[in-house]
């Protein structure tokens, strides 16, 4: 089973990295299989990222092996004290928006990673097929990318240290490959972590099927309050509430 995020495809995913460019930081890219990282930090980390990102891939393909359809479930499944610390972290956030702990893997490694390199790097953004962890001191610019077809394009967003913001992930029922049961063009969450952002993202993706989903979704997701902010677009309309600035 491949360990990847299936948010963008390879094309997309290309494109929109050479467009990363986050001020004073330094990047490097780590590859291990299918798991293809950009990392921004202070200085180049590849050796220690390398290491973090193989130990947390073989946690999940070995806590995979002994439970049958781990991967392939599109349900939550129960969070096991005794798992690696990735696989309850994939759990938790899938558990709070009724997904399969594979729809926050992309997030949750991000996470993982994020936090081990915040040990050595005061800034750190980490981002995993269009899922990001982001951890700055100063204010940061991310693009959504809705498709060519979308009249808002590419909109960008700004994350402030002060919004507690600490995953910034976008799902898609049209552009990519990803699997989604909804339509909308995007749908980017912000949350405390990335692998929340992530579960939510897919979760509210899959709800969009019209437009006039939108209005409904942003205020019962509002009103609910586990995310720090949202934009959902489809088509011409574009619905959002909480800790977000467009560019």
């Amino acid at each position: 089973m491949k360990i990847a995020s299936p948010h963008t495809s390879r094309d997309a995913e290309r494109i929109y990295r050479t467009r990363m460019r986050p001020e004073g930081l330094v990047r490097f890219d780590v590859a291990v299989a299918e798991t293809d990282l950009a990392c921004f930090a202070e200085e180049d980390f590849t050796g220690p990222v390398r290491t973090s990102l193989e130990q947390l891939r073989s946690d999940i393909l070995e806590w995979a092996k002994t439970h049958r359809g781990f991967f392939e479930t599109l349900k939550p499944v129960g969070i096991d004290a005794g798992a690696p610390r990735i696989v309850r972290n994939m759990c938790e956030a899938a558990r709070a928006w009724g997904v399969g702990p594979m729809a926050a893997v992309a997030g949750a490694l991000a996470d993982a990673v994020g936090g081990e390199l915040s040990a050595l790097s005061s800034q750190v953004i980490i981002e995993n097929g269009g899922d990001i962890y982001i951890r700055s001191s100063q204010a940061r610019r991310i693009a959504i990318f809705a498709g060519d077809e979308s009249p808002f394009g590419e909109i960008s967003l700004i994350v402030r240290p002060e919004d507690g913001v600490g995953g910034v992930c976008t799902s898609s029922g049209v552009v990519g490959h990803s699997m989604s049961f909804g339509a909308a063009d995007a749908v980017t969450a912000l949350a405390g972590s990335a692998a929340l952002a992530d579960a939510a993202a897919t979760a509210i993706c899959n709800r969009i099927r019209a437009t006039s989903d939108v209005a409904a979704v942003i205020e019962a997701e509002r009103n609910r309050g586990l995310l720090s902010g949202l934009v959902v677009i489809m088509g011409e309309t574009l619905g959002a509430f909480g800790a977000v600035e467009f560019a």
